[in-house]
């Protein structure tokens, strides 16, 4: 499924999907829409925000080539394992951005936005996995042009056992004592900041 968000000209982002559209023969596997949330909602049967876990992957990236593209569209969602996946597209159209922030990608077109959704616990490795394997191949795509300038991978999912794992890899002990050292009462909080030890 892919869900796309613009807050700028259609006609701009028509442009990267029409290449793969027009291909001849057409591709019939896929259909290419632009979701709302409550299309997702109708589609998978679920009430929105959905309730499953989540595995949310983030790429900011300039441009989306044919093989960053072909790439997000073979997104293949694990049905041995009912654990389902889905792709929003958020495309940033440069006119509506403030130049005065100091946002860390100014220069980005898209954020690429895939997700995976599952029920059962058990499957949290294979989630995991499959969201991993995802961005290296996305990112391998789009090597030649240096089109993703930033990427990471979840934001934190307190229903994931090992959230702090997926999210800061080995660094959440090291960090925790960063935070109990500079910042001990947590006045800056963030929503995906690290909490001081008590």
């Amino acid at each position: 499924m892919l869900n796309c968000s613009f807050n700028g000209p259609h006609f701009d982002a028509d442009k990267v999907f029409q290449p793969w559209l027009s291909q001849n023969p057409k591709p019939t596997f896929y259909s290419v829409f632009n979701y709302t949330p409550s299309d997702i909602s109708r589609v998978l049967g679920m009430p929105f925000p959905v309730v499953n876990r989540e595995h949310i992957l983030s790429s900011m990236t300039i441009s989306i080539t044919e093989a960053m593209l072909d790439v997000i569209l073979d997104f293949q969602p694990n049905s041995t394992l009912d654990i389902g996946s889905w792709t929003e597209i958020v495309y940033l159209h440069n006119t509506n951005k403030d130049k005065n922030t100091a946002y860390a990608f100014p220069d980005i077109a898209f954020d690429i936005v895939p997700g995976i959704s599952w029920k059962n616990p058990d499957y949290d490795p294979y989630a995991r996995q499959m969201s991993e394997k995802f961005l290296g191949k996305l990112i391998d795509a789009a090597a030649p042009t240096k089109s993703i300038v930033g990427a990471y991978i979840n934001h934190i999912d307190p229903y994931l056992r090992d959230w702090q794992t997926m999210y800061y890899r080995n660094n959440w002990d090291r960090l925790r004592d960063v935070q109990t050292k500079w910042d001990p009462t947590w006045y800056f909080r963030f929503p995906r900041g690290i909490p001081p030890r008590k």
